[in-house]
């Protein structure tokens, strides 16, 4: 169980960076036409000069691949908007992913036989304060089972593991751990099922919007 914590965390954390720079104001666009470069034809050149040779020919050597299984044993991850299920929350407004993101996540989750099988569902939001037009990402994730004492333990210390100013927290009366990783403001709770992770640049702006979540929304 620890394994398949520590490889879901990772990706979590990936998507919340994805997020991020899919909302920034210096993120670029990629340019998707890529230039094609047509090779010279060497075909003729290899073989007009070709010595003669006089030993017999070897037989093209052929390597069979075994099929690849994985999209066989993986399960899709649905994709589930929180915004459909969560309470408003008072000086917020819930805001669309970037184009593309959503579809992102779930093939990332669904891609890896391991995340697919823990991972029944994902979703991200967008809080944005409309006092001071800050954005919090809030990733949540519906996993199969509930983590309790080790495995609860194991999922704390990977949803941490690179970061810095690792502190217990109590938001509303749920436990998690708030934590600094690439720049980011983070905090993460796992209850239940639902496993959270919220990112923001800024600790004041990431703690406002969480307990304003959890105020609007008890039963998460």
């Amino acid at each position: 169980m620890y394994t398949k914590i520590r490889r879901i965390i990772p990706a979590t954390l990936a998507a919340g960076t994805l997020l991020l720079a899919a909302c920034s104001d210096d993120s670029t666009t990629k340019n998707t036409s890529a230039e094609t470069t047509v090779a010279p034809d060497s075909t003729a050149a290899a073989t007009t000069d070709a010595p003669d040779i006089t030993t017999a020919p070897t037989e093209p050597e052929v390597t069979i691949t075994a099929p690849d299984t994985t999209e066989a044993t993986a399960n899709t991850v649905a994709y589930q908007d929180p915004a459909e299920l969560l309470n408003p929350v008072p000086g917020y407004s819930f805001q669309p992913l970037p184009e593309g993101v959503a579809d992102s996540l779930v093939q990332q989750m669904s891609a890896d036989p391991t995340l697919s099988s823990q991972v029944a569902a994902v979703g991200a939001i967008l809080m944005r304060d409309d006092a001071t037009a800050d954005q919090v990402i809030v990733i949540f994730l519906g996993l199969n089972q509930e983590y309790t004492g080790a495995d609860l333990d194991a999922f704390y210390e990977a949803a941490t593991q690179g970061g810095t100013d690792i502190i217990d927290v109590d938001v509303d009366g749920r436990p998690g751990k708030a934590f600094l990783i690439d720049g980011a403001s983070s905090f993460t709770t796992l209850t239940g099922q639902t496993a959270i992770l919220a990112q923001t640049t800024n600790t004041d702006v990431l703690e406002a919007a969480v307990t304003a979540l959890f105020a609007a929304n008890p039963d998460l």
